[in-house]
């Protein structure tokens, strides 16, 4: 056996078949992310849970930039979850950051509803039409 990382640094080993004295790559199986890493992702996550709380004292149109930047950067670690294929990642991954994009999302259709009543609030105080 081989050990070698990939790009994002997880760790996988290449299972190598000896025939006629020639080496040849059988398979390639991912092992998962390093337990660091594992935890380097929850302390994210429990950051991105006690951002949601600051949530009530921002405007709507802060939540929205903060709202969008989160998902993005959790959609980024899904896909990078996805990909290793080990059961640890996607219990992480089904349990914790798929909850948390479908809250992001039910936050991001509230605060843009707000966000376009203190428009129309702000034209109307203008004299504007709605």
């Amino acid at each position: 056996m081989i050990w070698s990382d990939t790009i994002h640094k997880m760790p996988t080993f290449e299972l190598q078949s000896s025939q006629n004295g020639n080496l040849s790559v059988t398979s390639r199986i991912p092992t998962g992310l390093e337990s660091q890493r594992f935890s380097s992702l929850q302390d994210e996550l429990d950051s991105y849970y006690a951002k949601l709380v600051e949530f009530d004292s921002l405007e709507p149109d802060e939540v929205l930039a903060a709202v969008s930047s989160m998902s993005a950067r959790l959609t980024g670690i899904r896909a990078e979850l996805h990909r290793t294929g080990s059961q640890r990642a996607n219990m992480l991954r089904t349990k914790e950051i798929d909850p948390l994009i479908s809250s992001l999302d039910f936050l991001y259709k509230v605060h843009s509803r707000l966000h376009s009543i203190k428009v129309a609030e702000y034209q109307m105080s203008m004299g504007q039409p709605a």
